[in-house]
Parts: C-alpha cells; sequence; structure tokens
C-alpha cells in the first residue's frame, strides 16, 4: 500500500492536498431571515465580481411563499434586456457516457487514451498532466485524489471522471464554499446510486473513509450539484480540427436562485468562456419574480410534472400545469412529427391539428394514472412512447 503522502506509481507528489472543510451536522441559522439573506448577497456580489455592472442590479433576493427564496425584479425590464450574467463556482464532467476522449483538465480531445502521471486514473493531456507541477490547472484536484491512496492507479476510471465536479468542491475558497453551502441540496432518491456512492461502494480508494468528514463534505456538494447544477459545453477540436461538444455541467449560483414556472419569463445562454447570459423573453415589472423554466418548454404537462417530480422535488401547479384540456400535448408532438407517416406531402410543411392527432395516435396509459387525478384518462403516444 503506498503512503498517504505518494502517488499511485511511488512519486512525491508536489501539491498541497486541500483540507477537508468542517461542516456543521445541522443547519443552525435559517437561510431565509432577511439578515442571511442580505449577507448571502453581499457574498454573492463579491464573488461576481466585475460582472455586477456599477449601480443597483435589476435584480434582489427574496424570500417567497410556496418556493423559498428566488430573484424579483427590482425596477421594471424591458424584453430582450440583460437581467445578469453568472459564472460557475464549480464546474466539470457530467455523469454519463462520452463518445471522445478528452483532457479531465480543460477538455482537448486527447487522440488515444493518456493517463495522468500522478496516479489519479484520470485522462490528461500532456500541458495538464501532474508532471508539469504547481503551474498545472489539475495539480491541486490530483494531489487529493492521491491522498485518497487509489487502487490500481495505473487503469483509467470513468467513475472518478463523473465524481470530478464533486471532487473539485475541495478546491474552492472559504467565501466560494460558504455560498455553495448555502444552496438547497435534497438529498437523492433511495433507487439512485450518486457517483460518490458507487466510488464507495466498488471500493476505488484504499483511504477513503466512507464516514468520514470527507466523503460527508462530498456528499453535500453532490446534493447540491444535483438540486441546482445547469448542463452547458465546451467546444473543442481535434488534431484534424473536427469540432466536438463536451458536454458539462456547471454550478451556477445566481441562475441556480431562479425559481421555475412553465411560463418563464426570462432565457439563457452560455458563452465561449461559460459565463451565463440571462435575459428578459418578455418585459418584467417590478416586483414580479424572475422565473426560469426547469423543464422543456415544449413538452407536454405530464412529461414536465414528472421530470420536475423526480429530478427537483416538487409538484409543479401553474396555470399550465393545471390546464385540463392539455392541450400543449400537441406542440409536444410537433417535435417528431416529421417522422409521422400521417403527414401529407413534404417533411416542413405546417401541420394542421388533425394531421398531429393522426401522428401523435395517443392510446390510455393506465399504469400512470393517480386515482385522485381528476382527468380520466392519462395518454401517451403509440408511435413514439413518452408521456404527453
Amino acid at each position: 500500500m503506498a503512503a498517504a503522502g505518494e502517488n499511485g506509481n511511488g512519486a512525491t507528489g508536489a501539491a498541497i492536498v486541500p483540507p477537508v472543510p468542517e461542516l456543521p451536522e445541522v443547519p443552525t441559522v435559517d437561510l431565509s431571515l432577511p439578515e442571511r439573506i442580505a449577507s448571502f448577497k453581499q457574498e454573492l456580489l463579491a464573488y461576481l465580481g466585475e460582472l455586477v455592472p456599477p449601480g443597483e442590479p435589476p435584480w434582489d433576493i427574496a424570500t417567497f411563499e410556496g418556493y423559498g427564496r428566488g430573484l424579483v425584479a427590482t425596477r421594471d425590464i424591458a424584453v430582450n434586456e440583460l437581467v445578469f450574467v453568472d459564472r460557475p463556482v464549480l464546474v466539470g464532467p457530467r455523469v454519463n457516457n462520452y463518445e471522445v476522449i478528452f483532457c479531465a483538465s480543460c477538455c482537448s480531445i486527447l487522440r488515444r487514451l493518456q493517463l495522468c502521471t500522478g496516479g489519479c486514473r484520470l485522462p490528461i493531456c500532456s500541458r495538464c498532466d501532474y508532471s508539469v507541477g504547481a503551474g498545472s490547472p489539475h495539480a491541486a484536484e490530483c494531489a487529493l485524489i492521491q491522498s485518497w491512496q487509489p487502487k490500481d492507479a495505473g487503469r483509467y476510471s470513468k467513475n472518478i471522471l463523473y465524481a470530478l465536479t464533486s471532487i473539485r468542491g475541495f478546491l474552492l475558497s472559504e467565501r466560494d464554499r460558504s455560498i455553495v453551502l448555502q444552496m438547497e441540496g435534497h438529498p437523492p432518491r433511495k433507487e439512485m446510486t450518486t457517483e460518490i456512492e458507487r466510488l464507495l461502494k466498488d471500493g476505488y480508494f484504499w483511504n477513503l473513509d466512507g464516514e468520514g468528514p470527507a466523503v460527508r463534505y462530498l456528499r453535500q456538494v453532490v446534493n447540491i450539484l444535483n438540486t441546482n447544477a445547469f448542463e452547458t459545453s465546451r467546444i473543442v477540436a481535434d488534431e484534424e480540427n473536427n469540432q466536438h461538444e463536451i458536454i458539462l455541467r456547471g454550478l451556477y449560483i445566481l441562475g441556480a436562485l431562479m425559481n421555475h414556472c412553465c411560463r418563464p419569463n426570462v432565457r439563457y445562454v452560455f458563452d465561449g468562456e461559460l459565463r451565463m447570459r440571462v435575459h428578459a423573453s418578455r418585459p418584467i415589472k417590478k416586483g414580479e419574480q424572475i422565473m426560469n423554466n426547469y423543464s422543456k418548454i415544449l413538452w407536454g404537462s405530464q412529461h414536465r410534472i414528472i421530470h420536475l417530480c423526480f429530478s427537483k422535488n416538487f409538484l409543479c401547479c401553474c396555470d399550465r400545469c393545471k390546464d385540463p384540456t392539455v392541450s400543449v400535448r400537441f406542440l409536444a408532438a410537433a417535435a417528431h412529427f416529421s417522422h409521422s407517416p400521417h403527414l401529407p406531402g413534404k417533411t416542413n410543411r405546417v401541420p394542421t391539428i388533425s394531421h398531429v392527432r393522426a401522428s401523435i395516435n395517443l392510446v390510455p396509459r393506465d399504469g400512470l394514472r393517480d386515482p385522485s387525478d381528476p382527468c380520466p384518462v392519462h395518454w401517451c403516444c403509440a408511435l413514439f412512447p413518452g408521456y404527453i
């Protein structure tokens, strides 16, 4: 067994291992109290720095009945006006398979699998390798993983890659860690195995106590990421100059404070530096809540409700979800309408309602029925199984 200060190849690591944060077992302060919100806002403004324009921003943090904390407009905001710019406090690989091999640090495409010489079991390019020294952006996280003494250090581990975003929570400054830990974090469902639990269950490390403070902190970061993270991406080119989109997940604190509405009043994009730019999609009145859509705008009501219930732990009761006619199922069908044999002529013709009805071929899906639901039948598409 390697000593705690050695990497998997027996070489002594030069980077300093980040300390394990001290975490209270139970929150002692109600984060919705006005003084806590004011303190949290000041920390957030300090983190955002020059991304916040001079003067008062057009948003503030407030509490709303049934929602908790959220963003409110401090003045009238015009359609298409920039509401705020946010940057990720944590960003890294998502918990999913990737079609290409890329550097876990800078996301550059690797022609072949090249593991970090530090023994962290991650794919790393030569510019970010642990052997570069303290100048490598990967050095600190590699030293941390080395301190846990990974088994089979000469083999690639996709599960360590999946957990890397959470592991990077150890590298946060004290202020940034304080901001992250003040975010809501829902525990996983019983049937879920998170990236951290997978590492523990399969015994990836010799020196990581499953009940120790490091794992307690990792579990908290995992819950916060699963509750609040956004999907973002980097566009990178390989050696043949072919472009690839590397899907990542990022924790955007200000963006995560927006509550959900199936009819949102903002839209957002990510720029080349992974900053989130949020614009008003319609006029927003002073005092109105700034709302985002956690689902897809063209999804039908049942699809949205199920998605929000399982991924965000709440049941949406907005006017769109309570619509008994569920008329938006026709919009949901339009997404796959071009595949239908019922569409006459060219596939780019504008469909009529009768064409859509023929295309989606609605049939009862009794297995989803809730006895307390006033709607007599739940429907699904016979051609493309899914919730309508």
